[in-house]
């Protein structure tokens, strides 16, 4: 099968993963190694045949420039033969109790042939109880000469004594171009013509899985070139199916029931979750004029887009709430949802404001008039208290004083009579007053 045959044998062979790889080569530059190393992944990521990579690269006699194992040596033969002294690997799924962890420690005290010992458990989520804790006394006793390798595609379920005292590499699912252009190279590798279609209908089918994708092409080969026709023969995607399925369900449920039965007959329920849940995803990714190369796949697209519009998202959300998945199509759906749901404020930021840019006093104007400001940056907690109340205090009373009439301007009511300056001066007699400022002397006696 394709996908043990062109399993990656050096670090230029794997795709992507740039860090990840840098930091092993670092390792290798150095010929410094840690305890134990944590390959986390997704089904067919790539991190069994990474860390076997990294394991052979270790025992290799005669590294290449950028560290990856020269293959040829005789250490690297006996590893690729299965028959290395210096390696272990143990599948974590059925050899995990305590005895079997008794037993590798046990064969650590032997001396080998092999300048380091190797032990890579895949599947290492699998592991007892009983045996990961045997297994953590290990690894507590540094043994420079030890080296432990972990593969899993659950990484909660590794305790975090162990992952602690990992070093952690996190393996992202490979995007589709990625694989496509995998299986290019293995055609071109193999002679073999192909349709670039006919190679993303494949990926599609795999669920983005490197070794599922490589077995695909390799059955597809058999009946000749890698075309459209031919993928469609050995790979059951049913898109036209489930399309008309979703299309006929608002109004012709028997049709929409039939395309039920028979795609039941022809797919597991998992599958059809999953078939329905990318085709939403590439029609509302379709919609905002992200391409996809085969033209019928976006008839399909168009029509389910048509018809539904915006109920799309909702129909995601249906389908995405009866069926949880754990890989990249649930990861997009979850965006696209709560995109939708960003863009029409059904989800809404509670508890934070962004602070508005404040204008400086002089120039902003309140209701009530100019902004008043109370400083209390040098008060004491006690005092801060009192002088905020009394300030309240003041502003309440002033806003709820009475508005003083505008005065009335100087002409209006009784001429005004100036008084002279003797009379700001001088004390006068009320006679002498009266005869000062014009008018019928008034009597002494007169009140």
């Amino acid at each position: 099968m394709f996908g043990k045959e062109f399993r990656p044998l050096d670090f230029k062979s794997v795709l992507g993963l740039p860090v990840i790889k840098k930091i092993l080569q670092g390792y290798l530059k150095k010929d410094t190694y840690k305890t134990a190393y944590l390959f986390v992944g997704s089904f067919s990521s790539g991190k069994t045949t990474l860390g076997r990579l990294f394991a052979r690269a270790i025992l290799c006699e005669n590294r290449a420039e950028d560290q990856s194992p020269c293959n040829t040596c005789p250490s690297c033969i006996s590893f690729l033969e299965d028959r290395h002294p210096g390696y272990m690997e143990i599948d974590a799924a059925t050899n995990s109790g305590k005895d079997q962890i008794q037993e590798i420690k046990d064969s650590l005290k032997f001396e080998s042939i092999a300048r380091k010992k190797i032990i890579l458990f895949d599947e290492a989520h699998g592991i007892s109880k009983d045996g990961k804790d045997a297994l953590l006394k290990q690894l507590e006793a540094i043994d420079p000469n030890v080296i432990f390798i972990f593969c899993t595609t659950e990484y909660e379920k590794m305790p975090n004594t162990v992952r602690s005292r990992c070093v952690e590499f996190h393996l992202p699912e490979p995007s589709e171009d990625l694989i496509v252009d995998k299986l290019g190279q293995i055609c071109e590798l193999k002679s073999i013509a192909y349709d670039p279609e006919a190679l993303e209908i494949i990926v599609k089918a795999s669920g983005r899985h490197y070794r599922d994708a490589e077995n695909k092409l390799d059955l597809v080969s058999v009946l000749g070139d890698i075309s459209v026709e031919n993928v469609k023969q050995v790979v059951s995607l049913y898109d036209e199916e489930i399309t008309d399925m979703l299309l006929s369900l608002p109004n012709d449920l028997s049709r929409a029931m039939k395309l039920a039965q028979q795609l039941t007959s022809k797919m597991d329920i998992r599958g059809i979750y999953h078939s329905i849940l990318r085709i939403l995803n590439d029609a509302i990714k379709g919609s905002v004029g992200i391409p996809f190369s085969s033209e019928t796949y976006t008839e399909l697209l168009k029509a389910l887009k048509n018809q539904y519009n915006t109920v799309l998202f909702e129909m995601l959300d249906f389908i995405l709430a009866k069926n949880r998945l754990s890989d990249v199509v649930f990861f997009e759906s979850d965006l696209l949802i709560m995109h939708h749901k960003f863009s029409k404020g059904g989800l809404n930021f509670k508890g934070f404001t962004a602070p508005a840019e404040e204008e400086p006093v002089t120039r902003k104007e309140l209701k009530n008039g100019p902004r008043e400001i109370v400083d209390t940056k040098n008060l004491q907690p006690w005092q801060t208290e009192d002088v905020l109340r009394k300030f309240k205090m003041d502003r309440l009373k002033k806003e709820t004083q009475p508005e003083v009439p505008e005065r009335v301007s100087e002409k209006w009511g009784p001429e005004k009579v100036s008084i002279p300056a003797q009379l700001k001066k001088t004390k006068l007699t009320p006679k002498e007053f009266q005869t000062l400022v014009g008018g019928k002397p008034i009597e002494e006696n007169e009140n």
